[in-house]
């Protein structure tokens, strides 16, 4: 995977999207490539897990980010799942920050308080934080949240993005657990963004990213 990554063109025509502008009461959703999305209201521009880097350090990235980063209209907020390298790229961050806040998991905010958002707020599993009239609730996942090695105390998890009655969940990177029947019953999300992995044989039960079975209890 590692060393063919160099030698596949990253090909493709570019082009200027039509970022929707949301009526009342409608949410608008723009997949951005590998866990980055836009989430729209009709008052708010919300990023999560932007990353719009064609290297990890050794990693090629196969597919050019879907949009361009100039393309984005303002960011009222940031939400960054955990810390790993394809989730939160200070780059990225740095590119996007316009003095708005940043949301993050515990243990997490030393890696962007430097980055130009106004303000950096962590929180724990099942914490509610509510922000012009979004509520935003950080649940469990099954996954972890170290970015090298000696970090083990940094926090992980998904966003259950409350507005109006409309609930989107983005589980991060989380295998299939039991947890995603407790998100259900407790916030009933009606649109889940949810990893599709193809670690399942490697790994069996203990894969750490999403596996695609079923709708694991989300109404």
């Amino acid at each position: 995977m590692l060393i063919p990554s160099f030698f596949v063109p990253q090909v493709g025509r570019g082009a200027s999207p039509r970022i929707p502008d949301p009526p009342a009461g409608q949410i608008a959703l723009t997949w951005i490539g590998h866990a980055s999305f836009l989430v729209q209201t009709p008052r708010h521009n919300i990023l999560v897990d932007p990353n719009w880097a064609n290297w990890l350090i050794v990693i090629k990235r196969l597919k050019r980010a879907g949009l361009s980063i100039d393309d984005l209209p303002n960011i009222d907020l940031v939400l960054i799942t955990h810390a790993h390298f394809d989730h939160l790229n200070r780059r990225t961050l740095r590119a996007v920050a316009a003095r708005q806040p940043i949301v993050v998991p515990s243990g997490v905010a030393s890696l962007v308080h430097d980055l130009g958002f106004e303000k950096v707020h962590e929180m724990n599993w099942w914490d509610e934080w509510e922000y012009r009239d979004l509520k935003i609730t950080f649940t469990p996942a099954k996954h972890w949240g170290a970015r090298v090695l000696h970090d083990q105390h940094r926090g992980y998890g998904g966003f259950v993005i409350g507005f109006e009655g409309r609930q989107i969940y983005h589980c991060g990177d989380s295998a299939y657990f039991s947890g995603f029947r407790e998100i259900g019953r407790r916030l009933a999300p009606e649109i889940a963004l949810l990893p599709i992995g193809r670690l399942r044989t490697a790994l069996g039960p203990r894969c750490p990213h999403g596996t695609g079975r079923g709708r694991a209890g989300l109404p």
